[in-house]
């Protein structure tokens, strides 16, 4: 998806597949410093009561759900995904088709990847059966959910992904593997060997086993 500038030239900084940012208030000030025009923002601390104020600026444009409201390139969805409002995300997707889905922000990440990187599970599944793609799509780092979800610890996430991530390849999978062992994902490691015994002998890039990087582990891990 082309960047979409709103009113002024394009910004050649902007990250692909994200619309612009909106022109920004230089009268306005808050604790977050300078805010957009975008005065959804302002509502995602208090969805319950101020939904009905939300859906109405977005009906009033339709646009705004897929136009970048802070400087880091994100999303009404970013924003309230990474702020866990499961409430307003579930809700501001009713307004979104499954393209806005993948809308990335200026570090390259979905509101997909945010989910995946706060183990929201529930956020995870419904916008990944509105766009399954969300899946495979790379954020920053050039990194899959699934392995973001192991860097970061996540089993739980990191499972729930490992049942419909398809296409891996053996490097992607070894890399998964090693991963799995240095943060201590040992079910999901153990997952990965029994489907792909081949990795109890592939070296990682310091050019060690499973067995060496076990080994540094303290004696305590193993209980």
């Amino acid at each position: 998806m082309e960047s979409i500038a709103t009113g002024a030239a394009a910004d050649p900084e902007a990250p692909p597949h994200t619309i612009q940012l909106p022109e920004i208030d230089e009268s306005a000030s808050s604790s977050r410093g300078q805010i957009y025009n975008w005065s959804i923002l302002d509502l995602l601390p208090n969805i319950n009561s101020d939904w009905e104020e939300a859906r109405g600026l977005i009906e009033g444009d339709p646009s705004m759900v897929r136009t970048a409201i802070t400087e880091g390139y994100e999303t009404a969805l970013h924003v309230a995904t990474k702020a866990q409002q499961t409430d307003f995300v579930l809700k501001i997707m009713e307004h979104m088709n499954e393209q806005d889905l993948t809308l990335q922000n200026l570090r390259g990440d979905t509101a997909f990847c945010l989910a995946v990187a706060t183990a929201n599970i529930q956020l995870a599944d419904v916008m990944r059966s509105r766009n399954p793609d969300l899946a495979t799509l790379r954020g920053s780092g050039n990194m899959t959910p699934l392995y973001l979800a192991v860097l970061l610890g996540k089993e739980d996430m990191a499972m729930f992904l490992y049942e419909t991530t398809v296409g891996l390849t053996p490097e992607e999978r070894a890399r998964i593997f090693f991963q799995s062992i240095k943060t201590d994902l040992y079910d999901m490691a153990f997952r990965l060997l029994t489907e792909a015994n081949g990795l109890a002998m592939t070296r990682d890039m310091d050019d060690e086993t499973a067995l060496h990087v076990l080994a540094r582990k303290p004696p305590s891990i193993f209980g």
